[in-house]
């Protein structure tokens, strides 16, 4: 059975993204080293870690120095369940171990939630609710105002997978959108 490793520095995140029983299920497919190995203790650990196949990781992955590397020779992959691998994926490739990364499924929710935000700002909810303090400011005609969003223009700075998906979200709405 493949050896494999959890490694952060953010223990708690294996829990959290791996939680709902996604752990329980790779732990069902390899043979996991017990705990999260941490940059910290890694050369503690590095006899455990000869074996190793597969790394999973999430936030808090550091990028390993050459003496890790060196302790883990049979190491093939690391499967990133987060976004952005820029700080650490050069010193991976560069020993030809290939990086998978959740950066597309991550995307989604962050979209979604950029979306409600976009769609909220447009129909005035932050201003509104910043100037409902009385009864007085809810009977003033000026703050019950829900603007119209029918061509308001949106601007999406950066054309990455979090834009692509915000304008697949807002593209039926009627929105000028600019990436």
């Amino acid at each position: 059975m493949t050896k494999a490793a959890f490694i952060t520095n953010f223990p708690g995140n294996v829990d959290y993204v791996y939680g709902f029983g996604r752990r329980a299920k790779l732990e069902g497919m390899a043979d996991f080293i017990p705990g999260v190995v941490t940059e910290k203790d890694f050369m503690s650990r590095k006899d455990e870690l000869k074996d190793v196949e597969v790394l999973f990781s999430t936030w808090g992955m550091f990028s390993p120095t050459e003496e890790m590397f060196a302790a883990m020779p049979k190491l093939k992959a690391l499967f990133y369940g987060a976004g952005a691998t820029n700080h650490f994926a050069p010193a991976f490739l560069a020993h030809n171990i290939k990086v998978s990364s959740a950066w597309i499924a991550n995307a989604i929710p962050v979209a979604q939630f950029a979306a409600a935000q976009i769609l909220l700002g447009l129909k005035g909810y932050f201003l509104n609710t910043r100037n409902m303090k009385s009864k007085e400011a809810w009977c003033d005609p000026q703050w019950r105002k829900a603007p119209c969003i029918f061509e308001e223009r949106v601007v999406l700075i950066g054309a990455g997978a979090i834009s692509t998906k915000l304008v697949e979200m807002l593209s039926g709405m009627n929105l000028d959108i600019v990436v």
